[in-house]
């Protein structure tokens, strides 16, 4: 808050589901001056078995009181948790995934840039370190929209499904691939998108991995992602035809200009 209060500092641990989210357990951190000063502590009631721990040290604790009782696939913490590169390491010996902000003059390493040529001389040199503010200024515009993009995506269908007036496209991702044409392909992955117009943008999308480009599976995707009564905007494919409970705008391109799209708002 940047300011001295009077005031206790709570250590919490949260659990998500896809379901809902609770805490699932709690620490309250005592200063190190606390603990060195018994009589102080016995006047605020605090056990001598208690000893002092770091704010990390505490989370560490309760993960693993806890952590084996909820089933999890990542640990994720503001900056506070990930400035601390020991607990980062800790996480790593239990085997933790983990998502944790850092500060933004937290020094880094890009891992895909390759090192300065060596000289012939000495030893060879590495990627020089840099502020991860200067590292993400670095980086494209266009990947830092996606990865955001890709994000909003990531929630639950059927707590928050799209409405209004919604464009579903279907597209392979992945990269180049040499010897094939049109759609046929050996390693992209097929995927349904869906997203909000708002002027000649978009809003809230929702992604699905499909495996065929189906009746069955694109109506599936529409009913799972976007409110009855909306105005779902698609191409000419046949396979969304028939849709019910939703106004369609089939909009049908036979002839479309090299370097253009049906949907161009996917691509903004």
């Amino acid at each position: 808050m940047g300011k001295v209060d009077k005031c206790q500092v709570g250590i919490y641990l949260g659990y998500v589901s896809r379901r809902e989210h609770a805490l699932a357990n709690v620490r309250l951190y005592l200063p190190e001056e606390w603990t060195k000063d018994p009589k102080r502590c016995r006047a605020a009631g605090i056990p001598k078995t208690v000893k002092f721990q770091t704010r990390h040290d505490q989370a560490l604790e309760m993960l693993d009181e806890s952590g084996p009782s909820l089933p999890h696939s990542w640990i994720a913490g503001d900056d506070e948790m990930g400035r601390c590169v020991p607990f980062r390491e800790a996480l790593r010996t239990r085997g933790e995934r983990y998502l944790l902000a850092v500060p933004s003059n937290t020094l880094v390493r890009d891992g895909e840039v390759p090192p300065p040529e060596y000289s012939g001389r000495g030893r060879h040199p590495k990627v020089p370190w840099q502020r991860v503010d200067q590292w993400r200024a670095s980086q494209s515009e266009t990947a830092w929209t996606l990865m955001h993009k890709l994000r909003r995506a990531m929630v639950r269908p059927d707590r928050d499904r799209l409405r209004g007036r919604v464009e579903v496209d279907e597209a392979y991702w992945g990269g180049e691939e040499e010897g094939v044409v049109v759609r046929q392909t050996q390693t992209k992955a097929l995927i349904a998108v869906a997203g909000e117009e708002q002027g000649s943008g978009i809003g809230r999308i929702r992604l699905c991995h499909i495996t065929t480009a189906s009746r069955e599976q694109l109506h599936g995707f529409i009913r799972d992602s976007i409110e009855p009564g909306s105005t779902v905007h698609t191409d000419g494919l046949n396979a969304y035809l028939e849709m019910t409970g939703y106004t369609h705008d089939r909009k049908v391109q036979r002839h479309q200009p090299a370097g253009s799209t049906c949907c161009p708002e996917f691509i903004a």
